[in-house]
């Protein structure tokens, strides 16, 4: 369902030195937050730093917690946590795991009423061509260097892209020049698709090494959080229909990667 973003704030300037945002990000991964579970889903806060499913790298993953804490009860025996939807390692924030078949079925229709709508945050590096907006492009991954890009259309295998932004605050890093931060709605599900879709429109995101050029060097590389955040979703539950929303405030969940920059999080 892709419509336009109302309610534009007027942005707040902000400044900061790059002497005072220089720390090395490490970390132990804090223990993923449950915000609702039932017989059908499971709805958590995913840590920034902790993939969603098992990889290569052997570190514990959110699937393979959530099993070990929830897979397995009196009162819903044998059931298996599956994830409906990912979020890539460095980005935290709301995410929805299954624990039902009847969840598996509503969320792999194509009806659009049992689409989930997802919100994010991120702190980008520049500033976007007008307050709110859409960004619309064609992009292909590559499984062998796991990295998408923008593709003409007619590009085979390229999928289409749609994302809205509105602009909240903007402000200025020492050694980094303008930063800003959006509200991003997410119309389409696509690898990478945030980071490399605001990369494309001359914003990359804040600390990513893989499409921001600033942070891909060896000086800046690995020293910076991604500023990117799944800060809410809404959704229909698979059995009882009822509209659900889950939020989460990066200010409070990410402050290293979103408090660093802009002190005061956005009224809404």
């Amino acid at each position: 369902m892709e419509k336009t973003m109302k309610n534009y704030r007027m942005p707040v300037q902000a400044s900061i030195s790059k002497q005072e945002i220089n720390m090395k990000f490490s970390f132990s991964t804090p223990v993923p937050e449950v915000l609702y579970q039932d017989e059908d889903i499971l709805v958590v806060i995913k840590p920034a730093g902790m993939p969603s499913l098992p990889d290569k790298l052997g570190f514990m993953d959110l699937q393979t917690f959530l099993q070990a804490s929830f897979g397995q009860s009196k009162a819903i025996p044998d059931i298996s946590i599956k994830l409906i939807h990912k979020l890539d390692r460095p980005v935290g924030g709301v995410i929805i795991f299954s624990r039902s078949e009847t969840t598996d079925k509503w969320f792999d229709s194509e009806i659009p009423d049992r689409k989930i709508q997802k919100t994010y945050e991120a702190i980008v590096c520049g500033t976007m061509p007008s307050r709110q907006g859409e960004l619309i492009d064609y992009i292909v991954k590559s499984e062998k260097t796991n990295r998408a890009r923008v593709v003409p259309k007619e590009r085979k295998g390229a999928k289409r892209a749609a994302l809205g932004y509105e602009v909240l605050q903007s402000g200025y890093v020492d050694g980094f020049g303008d930063i800003s931060l959006l509200k991003l709605t997410l119309f389409t599900g696509r690898h990478h698709q945030i980071r490399v879709q605001l990369s494309n429109a001359g914003c990359p995101i804040f600390g990513d090494g893989k499409y921001n050029k600033l942070f891909s060097s060896a000086k800046n590389k690995g020293w910076y959080k991604l500023a990117l955040f799944s800060s809410g979703i809404l959704f229909r539950h698979p059995r009882t229909g009822n509209e659900m929303t889950f939020c989460a405030d990066p200010f409070a969940k990410e402050p290293l990667a979103f408090s660093t920059f802009f002190p005061e999080a956005p009224k809404t």
